[in-house]
């Protein structure tokens, strides 16, 4: 089911799961559920987990709709959205990724090695309190001067578009 999911059931995800092609019978514990409605065949193959009868064995007078009993019926939406849609790609907001850079010994960028100063202009008649503002002055201007690094971003996804899915 995973598989096809985005080819058969694309018009379905988390939020319209419970409403596309269900509704709800007024005073009763019954939902009339859509023949494409993906609950309709998760139940066709998991009935007994379920404990209910498989849809498609159903004797009914409404062609194209079954009766599934409310619990069953929010049970199995459940059941998708935790096995089904949670791994989908579709189930993902790409404006929540979040990227972390670090260096690869673990230190900061900020970090600076004692030869990062070995181009530090001095008269050597500096004490050592002017030594040491002339190292902090230049450390600072080393770390905020632009530094470009190069990284290697690998990122796996799926698109699904006009029923083709493309890596």
């Amino acid at each position: 089911m995973m598989a096809t999911w985005e080819e058969d059931f694309a018009k379905w995800n988390s939020e319209n799961l419970e409403t596309l092609c269900a509704m709800d019978v007024p005073d009763t514990d019954i939902v009339m559920v859509h023949l494409d409605h993906p609950v309709v065949q998760l139940l066709d193959k998991k009935f007994l987990e379920f404990n209910t009868i498989a849809p498609s064995a159903q004797l009914s007078n409404t062609p194209n709709w079954r009766q599934i009993p409310r619990n069953v019926f929010h049970r199995a939406c459940q059941w998708l959205r935790d096995n089904i849609l949670s791994k989908s790609s579709k189930t993902f907001d790409l404006s929540q990724l979040t990227l972390h850079v670090q260096k690869i010994d673990g230190s900061k960028f900020t970090d600076l090695s004692a030869g990062c100063f070995s181009d530090m202009q001095f008269a050597g008649t500096e004490s050592v309190q002017e030594m040491n503002e002339k190292k902090e002055k230049f450390a600072n201007i080393i770390v905020q001067m632009p530094f470009n690094i190069d990284i290697k971003l690998s990122l796996h996804y799926r698109l699904s578009m006009n029923n083709q899915i493309q890596y």
